[in-house]
């Protein structure tokens, strides 16, 4: 998995989420983007669409937060982690639930 560096955005062009973490979470915990475009779906992910903004993913890899972006193969777009829970066994499996961004 590749991890890439997001830009810094302004704060008028974030969405109401991302301002709202923006005065909640410290500015050390910037957004990361986590590249699955390597990965293979049904392999090292599974995801599921529940409409057309929203879908729930399952994967493998430690340090994915809410706010975080995750990039994959298939769709070509990225989307943002909006809950992420992390199993007990094996400790870095996790389930998330993703909104489609728009850019």
């Amino acid at each position: 998995m590749i991890m890439l560096s997001n830009p810094e955005p302004k704060l008028a062009d974030l969405d109401f989420f991302d301002r709202l973490f923006a005065q909640v979470l410290p500015s050390s915990s910037k957004p990361r983007t986590h590249n699955f475009t390597k990965e293979i779906e049904s392999v090292n992910y599974e995801i599921e669409e529940i409409d057309g903004t929203r879908v729930q993913m399952t994967g493998y890899g430690k340090g994915i937060k809410p706010r975080d972006y995750i990039l994959l193969t298939n769709q070509g777009i990225r989307y943002r982690v909006e809950a992420i829970d992390y199993y007990s066994d094996p400790a870095d499996m996790w389930t998330a639930l993703l909104f489609k961004c728009s850019t």
